[in-house]
């Protein structure tokens, strides 16, 4: 092979041989995204229990939780006396979403979605505009309550 046939055949597999290390890279994020986000998700429903119990330990009875879970539809059900919030995880894509209302209007209140990411080698939801960590999300969706 000629100079420049040499050059390009070395540039296409350096091109090539990138492309194939993003590409695994991509396939053991979404792997290691799919093992830890019901883990996050298991941490997020602990965290409403303990906080309701805490909170209903000074007002009981003011605040309820149900926690559904099964067949591929996951949700939690938060509840004041005003308001109804549902918290959905879904595992396949893997994704958290919330809808807070007001109970006798039905109207929306707050509403937001989380997925998930890896920033330094651990998996994070992730709100669109950064990171958060699984007590301050439950804090913004405990707020809605009351």
């Amino acid at each position: 092979m000629g100079d420049w046939a040499d050059a390009a055949l070395g540039r296409l597999k350096a091109t090539e041989g990138k492309t194939y290390e993003e590409n695994q890279q991509r396939a053991l994020d979404r792997q290691q995204i799919m093992a830890d986000a019901p883990h996050l998700w298991n941490e997020l429903a602990s965290t409403f229990k303990q906080e309701i119990e805490s909170f209903s330990e000074k007002r009981p009875d003011y605040l309820h939780m149900g926690d559904f879970r099964g067949g591929g539809d996951e949700f939690i059900a938060l509840s004041s006396p005003e308001v109804t919030i549902e918290i959905n995880f879904d595992a396949a894509s893997p994704r958290l979403s919330y809808n807070a209302k007001k109970k006798l209007t039905d109207k929306s209140i707050g509403a937001g979605r989380y997925t998930f990411g890896i920033l330094q080698g651990k998996v994070w939801p992730h709100d669109g505009a950064s990171f958060q960590n699984i007590p301050s999300i439950a804090s913004k969706i405990l707020n809605h309550l009351i």
